[in-house]
């Protein structure tokens, strides 16, 4: 079930080249549809804004920072190889143009016509800017997420094993049930954090995929590519965040996290 996603992603994207590649009726709408957008009377300097994220020099210099600030983030929890995850985002990254630049090659997709008139005639399926922008950005929500799963997975297991003396006293007779209990404050604190965390991602989830949305609708209003090349780019890039998630939630133990040795009481003859 977990490969379901990046299926899709593959399908779909050989759907669009498929339909792009072999002037189908699918590109026909797509580039009635591109025109329609790019005539219309949503605010240019907007758009220009929004297609300007997606270039290498906004993106980039975001992944580098939240490389760092996801460095701190782990360094401060106690969690080790630190700097294993900015390098895993780091050559993801990398593996855009690696993806897209033999696609634009191959398919050879001619742009809108204001990019005709610029002198750019093909290499525009898929998009470059809109995969910079997905995969960068994307990359950047899971580096800062990350550390807060990890602390809303570990806490619970915090308190699974009682140190001896709590054993002891839960076993002695005559003792108290309440020695051995979890303060209710503690747990209700727990679920506090859990949740604070959990409305933290979702938010920043929306954000990513409001601001990817403003990206590739900024690009096409201004005419620098079709909807389609801006789909496909975004099928290639979930492909490519879905592997950096699967090495980036693997369970990383941190400094001192080993479980601790399960007490035994001592034998009769010990006593």
């Amino acid at each position: 079930m977990r490969g379901i996603f990046p299926a899709l992603c593959v399908l779909l994207f050989a759907l669009i080249t498929w339909q792009v590649a072999a002037r189908g009726p699918l590109r026909a709408l797509d580039e009635d549809l591109g025109r329609t957008v790019a005539a219309s009377s949503a605010p240019g300097g907007a758009a220009q804004f929004l297609a300007d994220l997606g270039n290498a020099s906004v993106a980039l210099p975001v992944l580098i920072a939240a490389m760092a600030v996801s460095v701190v983030l782990r360094r401060r929890q106690g969690l080790t190889r630190l700097w294993l995850p900015p390098v895993w985002a780091a050559l993801t990254m990398a593996a855009v143009p690696a993806v897209i630049v033999p696609a634009k090659a191959s398919i050879g997709r001619t742009g809108p016509p204001a990019m005709a008139a610029s002198g750019m005639h093909d290499g525009f399926f898929p998009s470059g800017h809109t995969a910079t922008a997905a995969v960068a950005y994307g990359a950047a929500f899971l580096l800062l997420m990350q550390p807060l799963a990890a602390t809303s997975r570990a806490r619970p297991h915090a308190s699974a094993s009682p140190p001896p003396h709590a054993a002891c006293a839960r076993s002695a007779p005559h003792a108290g049930s309440a020695l051995g209990s979890t303060p209710p404050h503690a747990h209700s604190s727990r679920l506090k954090s859990g949740n604070r965390h959990a409305r933290t991602r979702a938010w920043a989830a929306v954000a990513y995929v409001v601001l990817n949305v403003g990206v590739a609708a900024g690009l096409v209003r201004c005419g620098y590519h079709w909807p389609l090349d801006v789909v496909g780019a975004w099928c290639l890039s979930g492909v490519l965040l879905w592997g950096l998630a699967q090495v980036l939630t693997r369970p990383v133990p941190g400094r001192g996290s080993r479980p601790p040795r399960a007490w035994t009481a001592p034998a009769a003859q010990d006593l």
